[in-house]
């Protein structure tokens, strides 16, 4: 579990640092304002003091100047005035003389330290004799200026001496003390890692050492059992799902009068065993990465055979339903997934099975031209209501010895193919299973369908007699050749008649060479189809479309469609497209078919070089390309003629290179109607 802190919360060392900081700095104000007090008071008994010597200096020549001004000698007074300067030449007295003087001693400050004291003469006998006024200023007075720079120090001194005690109470003690050790604690849950730094410091608590500590003993154990659960769940899931392929395997060994069809069976179970085994070395291998077009009905058919195998001996029955329709319906899908899904559901449902009439049926059906659905159904005891909201989760089981993962990966199986799981089920009654799928394209490399004339003559190389018998048995009324080994001379002969059309099989005489080397051989993939069984094989797939060979699933020879409409014979494509990727092949033949369009696809240049295509036919190139780039094959290709040369990409156009001029336009990797200019009809 990780741990995250929102940033738009309060968090606990905000919180701290916000009441232990107002208390701080409300007691830091309050002591301020104190000294201030105390020294404000002190100047204020300093400036009385100075102010007391002031009046006691007028007073004294008070008396001279009214006796003087009396006896009609004001001249005396300023002589007087004079004199007191001289005596005093700090500051400075004058007598002025007015009508109606203040009436009492007032001493008022001038910034930045200069004074005035107006000093008002007496009364007497209703006669005005003015005031004196005295100027200095407090910088020239040493004494008292010295005295200021003493108690303004003072004052710094003092508070500095308080904010140094009462700093580390705002921040560093609680940092220290609170804030990192609580800091610790949370990357301890956060990381959960036990290479935690000072975790023995001396000057942690030891009450926080002793947390931490047990912090990392939990977490310990939680690693502890995390891995062993995920062991549990390693061998649970390994156990569950090599059970039924190596009970099909063991019954197929007891059970030697099935061999005719025990050969696919048990090549599909140990085709399983195998991926689990790859599951178990590669973590993640089964991801969408290995997600590809399954042929629906031929897997449920497959994991039909594979039950009908492994629960020979029960008195039960397990039917198929596939409509003729669907036989060749494809779904992209995790083909192994599907299959342990597929098999984990009707193991769940033979459990489920208990009457002597029991039955299971398996019915594939179309739901919409997008969708088709699977539902298997067993008529056994069922689930009841209570139960049957729990179903699918891990662990979750009514089997005695069950792991709980059957239902669990069916579920997941399906989300990763953007399908649907649902159940129904009714006690007593049975259980429904519901898996929907969406309908994909068929792969470019599948045929169900060929083109023939009346003339048309048939040459089947297969080693297997009973196939010869189901094509003799399908394309009654035309002339066929059977071979059961490969003669390259005697093929040379057969190729060379336009007339013949050939139905090879993939493996035959036990020989190196397999059906698609022979119809690279001779050249006959527009005159061919590899009819096989291994189908499914992306390597064969891959060698098929290098060849631009078309494939027939063995299994649906009897399904295969006789096209007698005209066959054109100077067939032009409406549009080309050069892609390594098959899959965007066939997609564009999905939407093509809608707008009765006619596509072309190679993989490479050099293939469709090799086929001649007329030069003004729309060109559509992918822009990654292995070996080179959509760029360099338009320029080669303009070179040669062609005009109508388009590049196709899933890369921003801000990504890509300077664009050469022979290019039309730059579009993404969905068909291009408007190129054709064309609806669907």
């Amino acid at each position: 579990m990780v741990f995250e802190s929102d940033p738009k919360q309060k968090t606990l060392k905000s919180v701290i640092k916000r009441r232990i900081g107002n208390r701080v700095g409300a007691a830091f104000a309050l002591l301020l304002l104190l000294i201030w007090s105390l020294i404000n008071s002190e100047v204020r008994v300093t400036s009385q003091q100075f102010t007391k010597s002031l009046s006691e200096w007028c007073h004294s020549l008070e008396d001279f100047a009214i006796g003087q001004v009396f006896a009609d000698n004001e001249q005396a007074v300023y002589a007087k005035v004079d004199q007191f300067n001289e005596d005093h030449p700090k500051i400075h007295l004058s007598w002025v003389k007015t009508e109606a003087p203040a009436t009492e001693a007032t001493l008022n400050w001038s910034l930045p330290l200069s004074w005035t004291y107006t000093y008002p003469l007496r009364l007497v006998g209703g006669k005005y004799f003015g005031k004196f006024i005295v100027q200095g200023s407090y910088l020239a007075d040493r004494a008292f200026l010295n005295e200021l720079i003493l108690r303004v120090s003072l004052l710094i001194i003092i508070s500095s001496m308080i904010f140094w005690c009462l700093y580390p109470l705002w921040n560093k003690i609680p940092e220290e003390l609170i804030f990192k050790p609580i800091d610790n604690l949370i990357n301890t849950f956060k990381d959960q890692t036990t290479n935690l730094p000072n975790l023995n410091s001396k000057d942690q608590p030891e009450e926080l050492k002793i947390i931490k500590h047990k912090i990392l003993d939990l977490i310990a154990k939680e690693k502890e059992s995390i891995k062993a659960e995920a062991m549990n769940k390693v061998r649970s899931k390994l156990a569950h799902d090599l059970k039924s392929p190596l009970e099909v395997i063991n019954a197929l060994e007891r059970n030697k009068t099935r061999a005719e069809v025990s050969w696919r069976v048990k090549t599909m179970a140990l085709l399983r065993m195998a991926k689990i085994a790859q599951d178990l070395l590669v973590p993640n291998s089964e991801s969408k990465n290995d997600i590809s077009d399954v042929l629906v009905a031929d897997t449920l058919s497959v994991i039909i055979s594979e039950k009908q195998v492994l629960y020979a001996d029960r008195n039960a029955r397990l039917e198929l339903a596939v409509p003729a329709e669907l036989e060749g319906t494809f779904a992209r899908i995790n083909p192994f997934s599907f299959q342990r899904a597929l098999s984990n559901i009707i193991d769940n449902a033979f459990d489920a099975l208990d009457k002597a009439d029991s039955l299971i049926s398996v019915i594939l059906k179309k739901i919409d031209k997008n969708l088709i659905e699977i539902e298997i159904h067993d008529n056994g005891k069922g689930i009841s209501e209570e139960r049957l909201s729990s179903v699918g989760a891990i662990g979750i089981t009514d089997k005695k010895g069950g792991h709980g993962l059957g239902l669990s990966q069916a579920q997941e199986a399906m989300a990763e193919a953007s399908g649907s799981f649902h159940i129904t089920s009714k006690v007593g009654q049975g259980t429904s299973v519901f898996l929907g799928l969406p309908i994909c394209p068929p792969p470019i490399w599948f045929t169900n369908s060929i083109k023939v004339q009346d003339s048309t003559k048939f040459v089947i190389l297969d080693d297997d007699p009973s196939v010869h018998q189901l094509w003799k048995d399908h394309l009654v009324g035309y002339e066929i050749v059977h071979h059961h080994v490969y003669d390259r001379p005697i093929f040379e002969k057969f190729s060379a008649d336009q007339s013949n059309f050939f139905l090879v099989d993939y493996q035959f005489d036990h020989g190196e060479t397999t059906g698609l080397d022979v119809i690279r051989t001779h050249n006959l993939n527009e005159r061919s189809i590899l009819v096989t069984s291994y189908f499914s094989d992306q390597e064969v797939q891959r060698k098929a479309v290098e060849i631009k060979a078309k494939i027939l699933p063995k299994h649906l020879i009897k399904n295969l469609a006789l096209d007698k409409s005209p066959i054109k014979p100077d067939l032009t494509p409406d549009i080309v497209l050069i892609d390594d990727v098959a899959l965007t092949a066939s997609m564009w033949n999905w939407d093509a078919e809608e707008v009765k369009a006619q596509i072309l696809w190679f993989p490479n240049k050099e293939t469709f070089l090799s086929a001649a295509v007329p030069k003004n036919v729309p060109i559509c190139i992918d822009f990654e390309l292995i070996g080179t780039n959509g760029c360099e094959v338009a320029i080669d290709l303009a070179a040669q003629g062609y005009s109508q040369l388009h590049l196709v990409t899933g890369t921003p156009k801000e990504n890509l290179p300077v664009l050469p001029s022979v290019i039309k336009s730059v579009r993404g990797k969905g068909f291009p109607r408007e190129i054709l200019d064309r609806s669907p009809t």
